[in-house]
């Protein structure tokens, strides 16, 4: 179905222009098949944060994690964001549904661990990796 759509669409392009088109539709096809392009597209996370609005009250709060205090009763002391009333916990969320920085922060981290401070438009995070789902 989508290579007959493809065939016909196909048709309304010059030959050089055919030739690049082919190459290029092979070439995602290659890479859908063998994951390459799938792979972060279905991977989901989960996290908890405690978000502040300074630099050294974060800085403390991780210390105090780093410590052995604990994640969840420090979100719902310290942080600003609505999730605090639940420890932090943001929920499962896929690619793009977070700011840039702190999606990247949190593919960095493994299930469990706590990253450093992470500063975005809506203050100071402090991230916890809760989950990955691929």
């Amino acid at each position: 179905m989508v290579g007959t759509i493809f065939l016909f669409l196909l048709s309304f392009f010059s030959a050089p222009e055919k030739v690049l088109l082919r190459g290029s539709f092979y070439l995602l096809r290659i890479m859908l098949f063998t994951g390459i392009i799938n792979k972060e597209m279905n991977m989901e996370w989960r996290a908890s944060h405690i978000l502040v609005k300074d630099r050294p009250l974060a800085d403390d709060i991780l210390k105090r994690i780093k410590q052995g205090g604990q994640f969840e009763s420090l979100a719902r002391e310290f942080s600003t964001c609505p999730s605090k009333s639940s420890g932090g916990d943001l929920g499962w969320f896929g690619p793009g549904k977070m700011v840039a920085a702190f999606e990247s922060a949190v593919k960095r981290l493994s299930p469990g661990s706590v990253g450093d401070v992470v500063q975005t438009q809506f203050g100071y995070h402090i991230i916890k990796c809760t989950g990955r789902k691929e």
